[in-house]
């Protein structure tokens, strides 16, 4: 398990945050560009790797595997598209998978499971399959793998292909949150918002704690035109992270619909404070401007 001491950018002399980058508590702020927290995050992780690949000391790079799948992973919809830190955390996976056998892992599903995942956090979806593939093929009953396959489909779009896979994943463990959250979106994309809901529902019953899935929840009941019962789930969102400009935005969306036009524009307010470049809350903003004049 990673310690704080792991993250470069720790130090006493400031309040600590999470950091975006390899998610250790760190002293990143707002004005800390997210790319040079990206760039020498991936330089320490490089060194580390290097260093264990020239000593021989390989057990090392177990661990670096998993702190390169950690930083490479985002919240957003898109893949990492920063062109420079996308090659050299392709270079680092390169030189892992080069010297460091799956065997030599505490698990070697394991070992597929995170060079998959990290293969898909930079837009390589193809060869993110195979090493999902490759994990269900020597463990069946790993539901991660199944589970993981789906969502790659998704982003392949073949939705429709990915639900059998969700399934698979649900049928070895139904309270696997995770998995009815990932079905409910592809629902959803699907049009079929009404399995979507219940998909949600049982992703929030099962990972309470998954403000995405509160998200989705509130976004589908909002296309259902249950307007309140979606605000109450963007706060619940909220809740657990409050400065998650998607639940904001929503939220405001919601109030729209309802002619709360004041309180939807603090919404959007503060959607944009938490990320000034988000476009569908200036968007927003603009509409309710409109209305309010």
């Amino acid at each position: 398990m990673m310690t704080q001491d792991m993250c470069p950018f720790l130090s006493k002399e400031h309040k600590v945050k999470p950091c975006p980058g390899c998610k250790m508590i760190t002293t990143w702020t707002k004005d800390t560009g997210h790319d040079v927290i990206l760039n020498q995050c991936l330089n320490e992780i490089s060194k580390k790797v290097e260093s264990a690949i020239t000593s021989n000391k390989q057990k090392t790079l177990p661990f670096e595997l998993y702190k390169l799948r950690i930083l490479t992973t985002s919240e957003e919809e898109h893949p990492l598209d920063i062109i420079s830190i996308k090659k050299k955390a392709q270079r680092t996976l390169d030189s892992i998978e080069t010297h460091h056998h799956p065997e030599n892992f505490d698990k070697e599903i394991q070992f597929h499971l995170y060079v998959g995942d990290v293969l898909f956090n930079l837009g390589e979806y193809t060869k993110a399959l195979e090493y999902y593939n490759q994990a269900s093929r020597k463990a069946p009953d790993e539901k991660r793998a199944w589970n993981n396959i789906g969502v790659t489909k998704v982003r392949q779009g073949m939705v429709k292909e990915a639900l059998s896979y969700y399934d698979r994943a649900l049928k070895l463990d139904p309270a696997f949150g995770s998995a009815w959250f990932n079905k409910g979106k592809a629902m959803f994309k699907l049009g079929m918002e009404k399995k979507a809901l219940d998909c949600f529902k049982k992703a929030t019953k099962f990972s309470p704690e998954n403000k995405s899935a509160w998200n989705n929840l509130g976004v589908t009941l909002r296309h259902l035109k249950k307007f309140k019962e979606s605000i109450k789930c963007y706060d619940r969102a909220i809740k657990i992270h409050s400065e998650y400009p998607w639940a904001w935005h929503n939220k405001g969306v919601a109030l729209m619909e309802l002619k709360r036009y004041k309180e939807a524009m603090q919404c959007f307010d503060k959607a944009l404070f938490i990320d000034p470049d988000y476009e569908p809350a200036k968007e927003s903003k603009r509409d309710v401007m409109r209305k309010l004049m």
